[in-house]
């Protein structure tokens, strides 16, 4: 959290986000798998931010020290955001489970709503596959082809789809959704 913003890639995923999405005080937002919570607790001043996270340790940190509010799986399919981001997750999943969290996402989604995913990218393997974009608990990885041809299936307009290389130097997708109509 207290991590300078030229050696922070949370700095330039919001950075990013503010740049491509009109984000306002009023919107909601919900923030799929958040870790240890840096990036909802970064955009909390910024909206109204929910949070999910499967992990038990990790939810209770992100409520307890970082007074982020959570919700339930149960509630999320109950509920409708303007936003959902869902930042290094889909890769840790199988392709049926990430269509579960897709269909999800597109039933919890307002209708001129958007979604932002980071997944890591194929473009790592230019330098090599003993890279972190590579390791094993990486069940996929996408490529900008790849993505298009899933989310589409999915049901999902690409609005952006931009690879860029992070600051710590991984590869990564940044994809930017809305329901097709």
């Amino acid at each position: 959290i207290k991590l300078n913003k030229n050696k922070s890639s949370n700095y330039h995923r919001k950075k990013f986000l503010f740049k491509n999405l009109s984000i306002k005080k009023n919107h909601q937002l919900l923030d799929f798998g958040s870790g240890l919570g840096i990036f909802p607790y970064s955009i909390k001043k910024n909206c109204k931010c929910y949070f999910y996270e499967k992990n038990l340790f990790t939810r209770d940190f992100c409520i307890q020290k970082l007074k982020l509010e959570f919700v339930s799986l149960n509630n999320i399919k109950k509920s409708k955001y303007d936003f959902i981001t869902c930042n290094k997750v889909l890769e840790h999943l199988d392709f049926k489970d990430i269509s579960k969290c897709m269909k999800i996402f597109k039933s919890s989604l307002k209708s001129k709503g958007k979604i932002y995913i980071e997944v890591p990218s194929t473009d790592a393997a230019k330098i090599g596959y003993e890279r972190q974009e590579f390791y094993s608990e990486h069940i996929n990885i996408f490529s900008k082809s790849s993505a298009k041809k899933f989310f589409s299936r999915c049901g999902f307009t690409i609005n952006k789809l931009a690879s860029i290389k992070e600051i710590g130097g991984k590869f990564t997708l940044r994809i930017i959704l809305s329901k097709k109509l």
